[in-house]
């Protein structure tokens, strides 16, 4: 799917507000105009995280505490090239072996790298530093930095800058400063026949229109990244929160053109973009649709985050569009579990 076909489709703007009668819609569209505005789904964030957690959030912390272990050791054995009775040279092969392979686009200024699920943002990040970049065409060795952040689960187009100049333009591009930062990630919702019976956005996602969801986004006291109401963007809600709530809007579309099957419970191919970069922002736009992703052991859908080890979310394509007119896409292959879906 282009950047045109996003662009030229008819949406349904899904607003999460504090209200329920719809009164606020008008104010989310003069952050980005809308054709047509066909729910508002209420959202009670009077009572903490209740809205995506249950009974059973030991369970979750258990799956969440084990990830996180087997991706301490992933990253230590792939981005470090550390194993067990391996010698420093042996190590050191394995490392630049491992970001040669990985490697999907290098210049001057850029390095994308096909992140792996199940890895840390942070080891990758510690394995580059490690190994000296060679500045196209030159004989200068540089240091990279980190650009943005994937989640420890999911996988695809992870973006570093080789000098200053590549920090100050993606700053400017992801800020609306100048430039454009274009990125689209695949991904597989659950969907279960009474959130397909009961919320218009989520019959409009499964009849091929484009859902807008748009909310304020910040932490709980607990700590945990979250959904408020669209009108408390701006607000400092208790002394734990270092910045005010911040607006965040995501699309989705879905991504097969069959018919729903007719059962209780299935999954769907969707492409979500994201206008915004707030943490954990397509999973808990996707929750707030009741169509989860496939195992999301924060958000989902617990039998499914019980099922397999990692979350199925993959940021399969980004583009750079520059002032001087420079423009370059970076596409990461589609993991197995997309191709599993078709």
């Amino acid at each position: 799917m282009s950047e045109v076909e996003w662009e030229q489709d008819e949406y349904v703007t899904v607003l999460l507000a504090a209200d329920g009668d719809g009164s606020s819609a008008g104010d989310a569209n003069k952050t980005t105009p809308t054709r047509r505005d066909a729910c508002l789904l209420r959202l009670d964030c009077a009572r903490g995280n209740e809205t995506y957690t249950d009974d059973r959030s030991e369970w979750r912390r258990g799956i969440e505490r084990a990830r996180a272990t087997a991706a301490e050791v992933r990253g230590v054995l792939q981005c470090t090239g550390v194993s067990e009775g391996a010698s420093g040279a042996e190590a050191a092969d394995g490392k630049v072996n491992w970001l040669r392979r990985a490697v999907l686009y290098e210049d001057e200024d850029f390095v994308a790298l096909d992140k792996p699920a199940g890895m840390y943002t942070e080891s990758i990040l510690q394995g580059m530093e490690r190994y000296p970049w060679r500045v196209a065409d030159t004989t200068t060795l540089t240091t990279v930095r980190l650009l943005h952040r994937l989640d420890r689960d999911t996988s695809g187009v992870l973006l570093f800058g080789k000098t200053r100049l590549a920090s100050q333009l993606w700053s400017n591009a992801i800020r609306g400063r100048s430039g454009v930062v274009d990125k689209r990630y695949a991904t597989v919702l659950e969907v279960s026949a009474d959130a397909a019976g009961t919320y218009s956005a989520s019959r409009a996602l499964l009849s091929g229109s484009t859902v807008r969801v748009c909310s304020g986004h910040g932490r709980a006291a607990s700590g945990l990244h979250r959904m408020y109401p669209y009108e408390w963007c701006g607000r400092i809600l208790h002394e734990r929160m270092r910045h005010p709530v911040r607006y965040a809007e995501s699309w989705f579309r879905r991504a097969d053109a069959d018919p729903p099957p007719q059962a209780d419970l299935w999954r769907m191919r969707a492409w979500c973009k994201p206008l915004t970069g707030r943490t954990h922002q397509i999973r808990l736009h996707a929750h707030a649709l009741q169509m989860p992703i496939v195992g999301d052991a924060r958000y989902g859908h617990l039998h499914s985050a019980v099922q397999y080890c990692i979350h199925w979310l993959h940021a399969e394509r980004l583009v750079l569009s520059l002032p001087s007119g420079r423009r370059w896409s970076v596409r990461s292959p589609l993991p197995s579990w997309w191709h599993s879906c078709a």
